[in-house]
């Protein structure tokens, strides 16, 4: 087990040299082991290239990146090698209501028809912002046909995103909106900025370009594809290995609401590109997030520890929204495209304001895939355990007991799955990462389960 300092003293970045892995970057003294898992995850766990960045109260304390990016080619993941992110990109727009909130230009109680008058359609006048952005709003999936046409067509989406009848009552149920919940957030954004701009431009101008970051929800043609990592999809046995084989018949099922929310309609792959990596000029703001590990973790960070009021000039008020505790459908927290129970979902909202936090603690187990950027702020009560790969030995699941309610920033990005933790490299580091830090209390987004 790895001791606790708690020694006041400040952080020493130390430059490592590159190795057979091609691992470069720094630590910071006392977090070492985090280098030790990541090149474990290139060696042993068959990981082809990714970056590790972690924040802790506002400072970089881990910045590390290797391996290739392009098997094909086997180009090197470079310093500034950017991924697509899927779902860690649901925060990053939440971010964007949470701006407008600190505006006055919405309030998370009111209903979404006062801001978007077309919305109030098919049962939907009464859902509030809070139940659209809580996953709440039984909206996860489309009726009519989607495709990329329609996507990027904004005043096409917006017609078919009106139209839309609710699966349910909304406000009883709880269901991921895998990649509905971003078309929504993007129209609702539309109407109340004055100079109508698209979720991605907005991110782009208020928050990106305000942090001096390389990340996007809106890819820009000049960026060329040397800058892009791409994908390597997983086999079936390790899809079955990391994801579960109940989940996966859920998946495949066509008949599915995690099958209808995910993959058909328009579906993930609506934005990759066969040449060029990822699509250029699409907005999924749910799921087509691109940057550098260091330029999400630094957004998040920013976030997380309160700099956002110096950064982006947010108010306390909505701060204290973001961190105020969920509020549940009717019919509890049980999850009916996910099929598991908890209080926090991907960028789900709070009390009144959107949760930044990117997994579920109950959802571990169906989110384990590597080539994403992870965003990992523990709360842990100890429900992050798999339950077909436990954690392994039992001083190991105490010291993740312990680690209930200290605060942490990680984000990992990679190209590969391999069926354990989407992290850095495994449990090993991240329990080091939680023996590290002081405990205090929950911030904004981290990980809360039922006591």
């Amino acid at each position: 087990m790895i001791a606790k300092d708690t020694s006041p003293r400040r952080a020493i970045v130390l430059p490592m040299a590159p190795n057979r892995f091609g691992i470069q970057g720094h630590v910071s003294p006392g977090f070492e082991a985090v280098r030790e898992a990541f090149a474990e995850s290139l060696l042993r766990r068959r990981e082809l290239g990714g970056a590790c960045c972690a924040f802790v109260h506002g400072e970089k304390v881990v910045d590390l990146w290797g391996g290739i990016r392009n098997k094909q080619t086997g180009e090197p993941w470079e310093e500034n090698t950017m991924v697509v992110v899927h779902s860690a990109t649901k925060g990053l727009a939440a971010m964007t209501l949470a701006v407008a909130h600190s505006r006055d230009w919405l309030d998370y109680k009111d209903r979404v028809c006062k801001y978007w008058p077309e919305f109030a359609q098919q049962g939907k006048e009464r859902i509030t912002v809070r139940q659209l952005l809580s996953h709440q709003a039984g909206l996860f999936a489309f009726d009519e046909p989607v495709d990329r046409s329609v996507v990027a067509d904004l005043g096409r989406l917006a017609v078919v995103l009106a139209r839309q009848k609710p699966a349910w009552e909304p406000g009883t149920r709880q269901a991921y909106h895998a990649l509905t919940l971003g078309f929504y957030e993007g129209e609702l954004l539309r109407r109340v900025d004055a100079q109508h701009r698209s979720l991605g431009q907005f991110f782009e101008d208020e928050i990106a370009s305000r942090l001096g970051e390389d990340v996007y929800i809106r890819l820009p043609e000049a960026i060329p594809n040397s800058c892009l990592a791409t994908l390597a999809p997983p086999g079936l046995i390790e899809i079955v290995r990391g994801f579960g084989l109940r989940f996966m018949l859920e998946v495949v099922n066509p008949r599915s609401n995690i099958n209808r929310a995910l993959n058909v309609n328009p579906g993930t792959g609506i934005y990759q590109d066969a040449e060029r990596i990822y699509a250029r000029n699409l907005e999924v703001p749910s799921g087509n997030g691109v940057g550098t590990a260091r330029a999400i973790a630094h957004a998040y960070s920013v976030f997380a520890t309160g700099d956002v009021r110096r950064e982006l000039g947010l108010r306390r008020e909505t701060l204290d929204l973001l961190a105020a505790p969920a509020v549940p459908p009717t019919r509890g927290f049980y999850d009916e495209c996910l099929k598991a129970e908890g209080r926090a979902i991907l960028a789900g909202l709070h009390e009144a304001g959107p949760c930044l936090a990117v997994r579920q603690c109950q959802f571990v187990r169906f989110a384990r895939v590597r080539r994403l950027s992870w965003l990992c702020r523990p709360n842990l009560r100890c429900r992050l355990r798999l339950r077909d790969e436990p954690y392994g030995s039992r001083a190991n699941r105490r010291s993740a007991r312990r680690g209930a309610q200290r605060r942490a920033l990680l984000v990992y990005s990679g190209s590969r799955t391999h069926g354990r933790l989407a992290m850095d490299g495994g449990e090993r580091c991240f329990l080091h990462l939680l023996s590290k830090l002081p405990k205090g209390k929950p911030r904004i987004g981290q990980l809360t389960t039922p006591p």
